[in-house]
């Protein structure tokens, strides 16, 4: 008796053993293809598009080259991405959820980082206008992009890193935007900021007017301008920078608030400037042939080693001040 169960004993063992080889070879499970594996999409476009608007916390590279459109990352986040085009505008956004309307009140959330991470790159041949919103943020690469029109808003944020090319090129800049841009030329540029928006070039070349409008807490830095000429208004506590200008006509400025411009050299020929409230303007040097000034309320004009030719005192309020001189 006591042979037989150690007989039974040991079979018993064997059986086990076999069985668990045999399971350990066969998956009870099929083999799926993970989402978070990285994947590229891409699509051709028409050959029309001269538009894109771009939504939600998305990343986007501009290029020059034939039309279509690549999305490289996990394929879970790439789903989440909408891509819509009608007639020559294409729009890029994070898809919509369908959600009751109680889960949206108590979805605090509004952003998907993941989507964040999809390296998104369009090509266009003819890109004209170009629309950023929310916290969007693109690059245009290439030297030869000829745009109309640039409009940014919300935190939204624009790289140009070669040159921007165009017949009258308007940029329109709300909330807390970034614009920075290496050069552009065109006949006329005319640029309009508010909030706290900023504005970077390292050079900008109008043939026409240079036109540039600042309100809020703007700000504007441009290393050199080169243009026909130029009109600046200023208001609420906007600043500009500008370290070069040339000028074959005439510079005309408004200043209100607490607004500033300080411009290292300027070369004119009319220098018209008419300041309110507690604006400043601080110039270093440069001429102009003719000026035209009207200083009110506690406004403040410093000219350090600029050449003013014929001056014309329109108005010079009681507490404005005019300061000339050759100081540093």
């Amino acid at each position: 008796m006591k042979s037989k169960s150690i007989q039974s004993t040991i079979f018993l063992l064997v059986f086990a053993a076999n069985f668990s080889l045999l399971s350990a070879a066969v998956p009870t499970t099929p083999v799926q293809l993970e989402k978070n594996d990285s994947v590229i999409v891409s699509e051709e476009l028409n050959n029309s598009i001269t538009e894109v608007n771009v939504f939600g916390n998305l990343v986007v590279n501009i290029v020059k080259g034939s039309d279509g459109i690549s999305l490289s990352g996990t394929q879970s986040a790439i789903d989440k991405i909408s891509i819509n085009t009608s007639n020559n505008t294409l729009s890029i956004m994070p898809s919509k959820k369908k959600s009751s309307w109680i889960t949206s009140i108590f979805d605090w959330r509004s952003h998907d980082n993941s989507i964040s991470k999809v390296n998104i790159t369009v090509s266009l041949p003819n890109l004209q206008s170009l629309h950023l919103y929310s916290t969007s943020r693109s690059t245009l690469k290439g030297n030869d992009h000829s745009l109309s029109l640039i409009s940014l808003s919300g935190a939204s944020w624009l790289e140009a890193t070669d040159t921007i090319y165009g017949e009258n090129l308007q940029v329109d800049m709300r909330g807390y935007t970034k614009f920075t841009v290496n050069n552009i030329e065109a006949k006329q540029v005319k640029i309009h900021q508010s909030g706290s928006s900023t504005f970077e070039a390292s050079t900008v070349n109008s043939n026409g007017e240079f036109n540039t409008a600042l309100h809020g807490q703007s700000m504007s830095t441009i290393n050199s301008l080169l243009a026909d000429s130029s009109s600046m208004k200023l208001s609420g506590q906007s600043r500009v920078y500008i370290d070069n200008i040339q000028l074959s006509s005439t510079f005309k400025g408004k200043l209100y608030g607490a607004s500033s411009a300080n411009i290292t050299n300027l070369a004119t020929n009319g220098f018209n400037i008419s300041m309110l409230g507690g604006s400043s303007l601080d110039i270093k040097s440069g001429q102009a042939n003719t000026s035209q000034l009207s200083l009110n309320g506690k406004s403040h004009l410093t000219l350090h080693r600029f050449q003013t030719g014929d001056i014309s005192t329109k108005e010079i309020g009681s507490f404005a001040k005019i300061s000339m001189g050759n100081d540093e």
